[in-house]
């Protein structure tokens, strides 16, 4: 089983949730797929979408926004659904709302993302991938992660983010 981790903050009610996406911090990509020969075991093509997940969870654990930043297409967008409502904002404002969460907050906030799905045409690719949260290691919910990847010479970059979540039926593992 391919399980990639991250942390997510939570912003004031004005914003609702706002997850940042990433692999657990520090890790390599490649050694977690290492000795995994099952179905769903990423391929080096595939590893390449998935790597600005991995900066974007770096960028967190050192609180650099500008990292962050960096794996985001300029004019993207992320998306939540809660409790069947959208709330849309423009990285932009995401990643200054980051920035402020990172001079204030002192909570371990975790996204672990399970079994991702990766498909390719080209210079497009889409991450799927259902997701659990936890709070300082409580769960607190659960919920399906897509990404919309842009390449952009050469280098893959989230160009979209789109999310739901509920608080009931979460996987434990």
């Amino acid at each position: 089983m391919l399980k990639l981790s991250s942390f997510l903050f939570i912003f004031n009610a004005a914003v609702a949730t706002m997850p940042i996406y990433g692999l657990q911090a520090n890790s390599s990509i490649q050694a977690q797929i290492e000795g995994h020969e099952a179905p769903g075991a990423l391929s080096p093509e595939h590893l390449a979408v998935v790597r600005p997940l991995q900066l974007m969870c770096d960028g967190l654990v050192k609180k650099d926004a500008k990292l962050i930043q960096d794996q985001l297409l300029p004019g993207g967008m992320t998306t939540q659904i809660r409790e069947g409502i959208p709330a849309q904002m423009h990285f932009d404002f995401f990643n200054a709302r980051l920035q402020q969460l990172f001079e204030t907050s002192h909570d371990q906030l975790e996204e672990t993302l399970y079994h991702p799905e990766v498909h390719i045409d080209h210079d497009i690719a889409v991450i799927w991938a259902p997701y659990t949260f936890t709070v300082n290691g409580k769960m607190d919910h659960c919920g399906t992660n897509v990404f919309t990847m842009y390449r952009r010479n050469g280098r893959w970059l989230v160009s979209n983010v789109a999310d739901n979540e509920r608080h009931n039926d979460c996987p434990t593992n």
